[in-house]
């Protein structure tokens, strides 16, 4: 083939993996996590991943993760057997467990066992008292058995209320259900709530599932920065940088009118000119 009659791609979509080691000296994981973040979306904004080319960035996403120290074997079957003794996992299940474990990285797997460990560790704490203000509105959210079909319906804004905005992130980017995001709502009511719990402990697998409007309404008056960012993830609309500053762009080519030093305050900006599910309270 000739290449120099070769079409030139016109998109790409790239992707960075960096991963970067910290010692804490006193700082928060958060507080890294947030900096690391806004680095990388300050160097967006100044438009440093384009340089002096021609290129443009039509969209982009910063998600930071904690890498989890992987398990070793001994770790993840000690883990296992103490689930079969407890009556949470049926040895039956076992199999099915391993074969989708195999499919998974490593740093995924040990990031899911750490996660349940975590759960079980704090199955017999009870949980910080929440402010009555966070309770409303109500998130309907069920779980269901995969081996009886049980289901139960239940209010699932304290769990909104305790949880992190990755927690929440993490939530929206499996569509709020299936998945060890959901099952982790699912697992927040196992101590109060005896008919989730009888559920989990059946051992054949469960899925979770919580109400998208619902959860938008409580992100709306409680999260709006984040309301807002799953808001214009729905209705198409980007934010690109633009000199050192963030503007918005609609699924039609329309942009904001000014720009915003965050990509927040764009996100908000659209949501309010655009009316992207009623302007926040």
């Amino acid at each position: 083939m000739n290449k120099a009659n070769t079409p030139l791609a016109s998109t790409c979509r790239l992707q960075l993996v960096m991963e970067v080691a910290y010692t804490l000296n006193g700082q928060t994981i958060a507080e890294m996590s947030d900096r690391l973040c806004a680095i990388a979306e300050q160097a967006m904004g100044r438009g440093e991943l384009t340089g002096d080319t021609e290129a443009e960035v039509d969209d982009h996403t910063v998600q930071i993760r904690v890498v989890p120290e992987l398990l070793s074997e001994v770790e993840v079957a000690d883990f296992m057997l103490k689930r079969i003794e407890n009556g949470d996992l049926d040895l039956g299940d076992v199999p099915v467990r391993l074969a989708r474990y195999g499919l998974m990285d490593s740093i995924a797997f040990s990031a899911e066992i750490r996660g349940r460990m975590e759960i079980m560790a704090g199955e017999c704490e009870d949980h910080a008292p929440i402010s009555p203000d966070l309770l409303a509105p109500t998130v309907l959210a069920t779980v269901t058995s995969d081996t009886t079909r049980t289901r139960v319906e239940f209010d699932a804004a304290p769990w909104f209320a305790q949880a992190s905005d990755k927690n929440i992130r993490d939530l929206q980017a499996i569509n709020w259900a299936h998945n060890y995001a959901a099952d982790a709502v699912a697992e927040y009511f196992r101590k109060a709530n005896a008919d989730i719990r009888n559920i989990l402990n059946e051992g054949g697998g469960f899925e979770c599932y919580v109400d998208e409007d619902g959860a938008m309404a409580w992100l709306k008056v409680h999260k709006t920065e984040l309301w807002a960012s799953f808001s214009c993830d729905a209705n198409d609309v980007t934010v690109v940088p633009v000199n050192g500053q963030w503007s918005w762009k609609d699924a039609k080519g329309a942009t904001s009118v000014q720009t915003f030093p965050t990509v927040a305050l764009a996100c908000l900006n659209a949501v309010a000119e655009l009316g992207l599910g009623g302007q926040a309270g």
